[in-house]
């Protein structure tokens, strides 16, 4: 048999009287934190993380979570540009399948700890299929990774594109 909450309206109120307690710091607290992390004040954004959550374990681990994954986000944006595909090449092969190789060069400061490529068969210039390569090891500064792989592409293409989709960086 269902409850229905509103038969214990005394319930309910103390329930949301609980749940909203210290909401008007919560929001002031996060507030100041998304702006320290817009700016890319990220240490900062976690010194007022724990002033303002300290007694709230979850809530804290919450936004220590979001400040790293946004640190992390603007980190790996900026360092993309540091990685270059260099001489690269494409085949077609029997049953709709690509093969795909080249080398990644890592022009800058950081060790990458993996990457993946995407490869995009194209037809009138616009993507019929994608493909993903995903390559493991370390590449560090100046080095090169090499990749290769094999993908099925059930559409016909006339061209393909490849780019970096993702990858890991070691500090």
């Amino acid at each position: 048999m269902p409850i229905c909450i509103f038969r214990f309206p005394a319930l309910l109120i103390s329930l949301l009287a609980f749940a909203t307690a210290g909401c008007g710091e919560d929001v002031e607290g996060k507030r100041k934190i998304d702006e320290r992390v817009r700016t890319g004040q990220y240490k900062e954004a976690v010194r007022l993380a724990h002033k303002y959550f300290e007694a709230d374990k979850l809530l804290l681990l919450t936004n220590l979570e979001y400040i790293a994954d946004k640190r992390e986000k603007a980190l790996k944006h900026n360092y993309r540009k540091s990685l270059l595909i260099h001489d690269w090449s494409w085949e077609r092969q029997d049953r709709n399948l690509i093969r795909v190789a080249g080398k990644l060069v890592n022009m800058g400061n950081m060790a990458i700890t993996g990457f993946s490529i995407r490869i995009k068969c194209m037809r009138h210039g616009q993507a019929a299929c994608r493909v993903t390569i995903a390559v493991k090891g370390e590449v560090g500064p100046g080095m090169v990774g090499r990749f290769a792989g094999t993908g099925r592409c059930p559409e016909d293409y006339d061209d393909v594109s490849i780019e970096v989709l993702d990858f890991g960086l070691k500090e």
